[in-house]
């Protein structure tokens, strides 16, 4: 009898999970059905009224692919540079734009959400990405993420581009008209993207002409930004990356010239492993910093990356 009772607990207790399990896999095959398939290719698109189509919930964003962040995360580089990379999406009335329509009367812009592609990458790993329009600042940001086999989320990113929206009765072709990309990939690799940068020069570095990023999408899913490149003003070009560069020479250590030519004056010699810091890698011969402060130059062969 007691067995027979058990039954009667435990089996509606399953049916449940069951059902609960079949409606999440089909809410999930409903959500990404709105994100229309494409190649990797698509990671170089700017938004535009022909690969833009219907709005999506951001209510519905949130609870797919946000609901363990409720804060936007940023990668900071240094004291004065930070760069949005997604987030929960705000959805309150706090955060809708005064505005006004194009015959002068007030209104309210609110948050704008496009399902802009998705991606099959390998492992069973999807790139989702959706269009974020911030009428108040003048963005869209466009976020990156990719979702495991179990539909989780295990990395994201994103490329901000600029839009002309001013009015509430604004059509979505008048919005897009001169959309520009404050940042972008430039050129696609197997496993990630160089990005192209405009925003950090305008809104955190005025010294910087403008700026390039190497991102890597990892085995595990995550982006990784591994490699960067800075133009300056003046003509050169700063390069670091996570792993940092140090001299590595056959003889044990390297000279560090007054100029780039090995006819230049020997400023110093640099033992192998002292960490370098790239202040013009333009040329074979490149201009660096050594820990006791001294610069000169030192030819890119005797320089390497890594830890």
């Amino acid at each position: 009898m007691r067995q027979i009772l058990k039954l009667f607990i435990i089996l509606p207790l399953l049916a449940q999970c069951q059902t609960k399990e079949n409606l999440d896999s089909d809410n999930w095959k409903k959500f990404l059905e709105k994100f229309p398939t494409q190649s990797i290719d698509a990671l170089k698109w700017v938004p535009s009224i022909e690969n833009v189509k219907d709005t999506i919930d951001p209510k519905l964003i949130n609870k797919m692919l946000w609901k363990q962040r409720k804060r936007p995360e940023t990668i900071y580089k240094g004291d004065n540079f930070q760069y949005p990379i997604g987030g929960h999406l705000y959805i309150g009335e706090e955060y809708r734009t005064y505005s006004q329509t194009k015959e002068g009367k007030e209104c309210r812009i609110p948050l704008i959400v496009y399902p802009f592609f998705k991606i099959k990458i390998t492992d069973g790993k999807t790139l989702v990405s959706y269009l974020e329009f911030e009428s108040g600042e003048r963005l869209i940001f466009q976020t990156l993420i990719i979702l495991n086999e179990n539909n989780e989320r295990i990395g994201y990113f994103a490329f901000i581009h600029s839009h002309t929206w001013r009015y509430c009765d604004s059509d979505l072709e008048e919005i897009l008209e001169e959309t520009k990309p404050y940042s972008a990939p430039v050129a696609l690799y197997e496993n990630g993207f160089l990005l192209h940068d405009e925003l950090v020069g305008v809104y955190y570095e005025d010294v910087l002409d403008d700026q390039y990023w190497k991102v890597i999408i990892r085995e595990d899913g995550k982006f990784e930004i591994v490699e960067e490149k800075k133009n300056y003003e003046d003509g050169t070009v700063t390069l670091w990356n996570k792993y940092g560069y140090h001299v590595s020479d056959p003889d044990g250590d390297t000279n560090l010239r007054e100029s780039p030519s090995t006819s230049s004056e020997i400023l110093s010699q640099v033992k192998n492993n002292t960490a370098l810091e790239i202040l013009d890698a333009s040329s074979d011969w490149w201009k660096v910093r050594t820990p006791d402060g001294n610069e000169g130059y030192i030819h890119s062969s005797r320089i390497v990356k890594g830890e």
